[in-house]
């Protein structure tokens, strides 16, 4: 008897269960969802401002040598002597080629015999024995052999324009130069190359909101990995006058000295620039949320008792504590704690 009581008792309650109206079970989970968006999180909170601190940039680039020359006759000619070979050190004004000399030869004597037709034109002109005409013909003439004089001369002997290295060389002696010989540097004709590396430079893009504090004379260090641990002192040489549009960077020429030539040209190295005391707005990093699946990041902000999403620009990171480039203004009250089951317009409640 039992039993059958029991078992008619859940089937009573079954059917006043099934037969309720699906309205009203709409309405309990309304109601359900509705107590759970008035719930008000607790949440603590830090008051945006701005901090000061030495404001230091990195930047990777490679070595470039302060001058590069590369040095050859302006026409085809026969190399008579190569004084130097690859690693020699040279000094300004020695002579690095010999050319064969004489279509020199031929023209400085061209040259002598028009420079005396213009001298004695000019006398005959003076006594009126010529007409202005043939004078200046003449004179054109001769002008025309000093100029021919002087590309043959700059050509017959290859001069160093600087102190440094021979870092190339492409003939042999007795070779006929050529700008189209295959032995040479594409698109660069020339029987030898030179290098200045007692000082080098390095080039690297800074961002344009550094454009009102980068100065010419500004101090650099640099680093590299060869010599790990040691620093190179340089200073700003050359600052670009345009910003790209593009990249919304302008270039920086850093020059180095390097007596000891310890450095060389192509090596990888790290310069850093110290901007001075700069202020920007800096946030703990456990405050930083990232958006899943993408690189977007994003803090909470308490907003008159509601949380509201702001998507923020990370730039430099202190330890903890990483710089905010865009996206919060000084005053925002920045959720640090409880941020994590937010969403905009969820009610907060800040606490201690």
């Amino acid at each position: 008897m039992k039993l059958k009581l029991i078992l008619g008792l859940l089937a009573f309650t079954f059917t006043i269960t099934s037969c309720q109206p699906p309205e009203k079970a709409e309405t309990e989970n309304s109601e359900i969802e509705k107590a759970d968006s008035q719930r008000i999180y607790p949440v603590k909170v830090l008051k945006i401002d701005y901090s000061t601190f030495n404001k230091h940039e990195e930047y990777t680039a490679s070595i470039n040598a302060w001058q590069e020359v590369h040095l050859g006759p302006s026409q085809p000619n026969q190399i008579e002597e190569i004084l130097v070979e690859v690693g020699d050190n040279v000094k300004e004004g020695d002579i690095l080629v010999k050319m064969d000399a004489a279509a020199y030869l031929q023209t400085k004597i061209q040259f002598e015999d028009t420079e005396l037709d213009f001298k004695r034109m000019d006398t005959l002109l003076s006594y009126g024995s010529t007409s202005q005409q043939v004078y200046d013909k003449t004179k054109m003439a001769y002008e025309l052999a000093r100029t021919a004089l002087q590309t043959m001369a700059e050509n017959v002997n290859l001069i160093a324009p600087f102190n440094g290295v021979i870092t190339g060389k492409y003939f042999n002696e007795g070779e006929i130069y050529s700008s189209m010989s295959p032995n040479m540097i594409p698109g660069v004709p020339c029987i030898v190359s030179l290098m200045q590396i007692n000082e080098l430079k390095i080039k690297i893009n800074v961002s344009e909101k550094y454009w009102p504090l980068i100065k010419k004379g500004m101090d650099a260090s640099l680093t590299t990995e060869i010599y790990k641990g040691e620093y190179f002192a340089g200073k700003v040489h050359l600052i670009y006058p345009t910003i790209d549009p593009t990249t919304k960077t302008f270039r920086v020429e850093i020059k180095i000295p390097n007596p000891d030539k310890q450095l060389r040209p192509g090596m990888f190295a790290k310069v850093s620039l110290n901007f001075g005391e700069t202020k920007s707005i800096v946030v703990p990093s456990f405050a930083i949320l990232k958006q899943q699946g993408t690189n977007q990041r994003y803090v909470y902000l308490n907003e008159n008792g509601n949380a509201k999403k702001a998507v923020v620009k990370l730039g430099k990171r202190f330890n903890e504590n990483i710089e905010i480039v865009d996206g919060l203004n000084v005053d925002d009250q920045l959720i640090v704690t409880g941020q994590a089951n937010l969403m905009t317009g969820t009610p907060v409640k800040i606490v201690d």
